[in-house]
């Protein structure tokens, strides 16, 4: 080999083992910078949210409760639904806040293990109608939509210190929509992190309630239609709907009673029995009273006009905030409205009904 063929091999080799550096070092680098990341994602608040969601998927419940506060949630839960049945002024009279807590005593326990059964087997168990903490958690449950909701990603976060607020995206396979949830987030002590509460749930469930009932009023359009066609409120002439608020003497609560007359018509032969919702509204047109009838539970007559005839009543609670102001409010002051939502028939033909819930997909 002559000096300059030495030469060059001596150059080529040097250009390799630079090459080996190069590629060595952009491999160490890229190691390092996964492994940075990899220590990064493993303490960011989406990293835990991704563990819980596997944690439902593979039913270990360990890992859910240890990423899951479901003392916190299913309390705020719990609290969040009672204040939109009771007023702020109502929570501090000590008779209505000892019923509150005896309800959250028995619902949030319910409400846990609810949780828990459906980590574990992917079910809920059967919730007994006449247990008031069930009927509570079972009302959570409607309200949010808990079974018809798909996550659809993370909107956007913002963490201080070991505290984190991550926006979510949820996607409400009944109403067709999207809403937001809010999670309050805590970092545990191995830097992962812990779903605390909802801060905007009491937002959301008002949110949601809303869409529900525009829905419902779309599905029952054409349906209260058809049943105008069967029945008819008569709201003149010698008997027309008439309201009367009636005080009942009580040694320890003032109580009440609403007594309402309601004259129809009745369009086709073989009608059976009416339903519908009776209302009282204040001077701004807010609800003040809403109760449900049923003519096929109610005593009726039938005049010499033709006319269906048929009286019911109903107790208010003073101490309710859906009865408050209809137990003070001046009635001559109030206007009503019948809304009919079924009616039945003597001859087989099936019902005509509205929804009062949305249909399932």
């Amino acid at each position: 080999m002559t000096e300059n063929q030495d030469t060059v091999v001596k150059c080529e080799d040097k250009k390799s083992h630079k090459k080996i550096i190069l590629i060595v070092g952009a491999i160490v680098i890229l190691a390092a910078m996964a492994a940075f990341y990899l220590l990064y994602w493993v303490k960011t608040p989406q990293y835990s949210l991704n563990i819980i969601k596997e944690s439902v998927a593979k039913h270990d419940l360990m890992t859910f409760e240890r990423h899951v506060n479901l003392q916190n949630i299913g309390t705020q839960a719990i609290d969040d639904m009672i204040a939109t049945t009771i007023s702020p002024e109502d929570r501090k009279n000590p008779l209505i806040l000892g019923m509150i807590n005896m309800v959250k005593a028995a619902a949030v326990p319910t409400f846990i293990t609810q949780a828990q059964k459906y980590v574990e087997t992917g079910n809920f168990a059967k919730l007994n109608e006449q247990n008031d903490g069930q009927v509570i958690v079972a009302s959570v449950a409607e309200r949010t939509g808990l079974m018809t909701m798909e996550f659809k990603g993370i909107e956007k976060t913002s963490r201080n210190k070991d505290e984190a607020l991550v926006t979510i995206k949820i996607w409400d396979q009944q109403l067709e929509k999207n809403f937001e949830l809010q999670l309050k987030m805590k970092q545990l002590d191995d830097g992962t992190w812990c779903l605390d509460s909802i801060s905007n749930l009491k937002t959301f469930m008002a949110d949601r309630d809303r869409t529900v009932e525009k829905r419902l009023a779309e599905l029952n359009k054409p349906i209260q239609a058809k049943i105008k066609e069967k029945v008819q409120l008569i709201t003149d002439g010698p008997s027309p709907l008439s309201v009367e608020r009636v005080t009942q003497n009580s040694e320890l609560l003032p109580s009440y009673i609403i007594k309402v007359w309601l004259p129809f018509k009745v369009l086709a032969p073989n009608i059976k029995s009416v339903r519908g919702t009776f209302l009282i509204y204040d001077s701004d047109k807010r609800v003040i009273f809403s109760r449900d009838f049923d003519s096929g539970n109610a005593d009726l007559s039938k005049s010499k006009d033709g006319l269906w005839h048929f009286n019911n009543s109903w107790p208010l609670n003073s101490y309710d905030v859906n009865d408050k102001e209809i137990t003070t409010c001046d009635l001559s002051q109030t206007t009503n409205e019948v809304i009919f939502t079924g009616v039945s028939f003597t001859d087989g033909t099936e019902d005509i009904k509205c929804y009062n819930i949305l249909p399932a997909k």
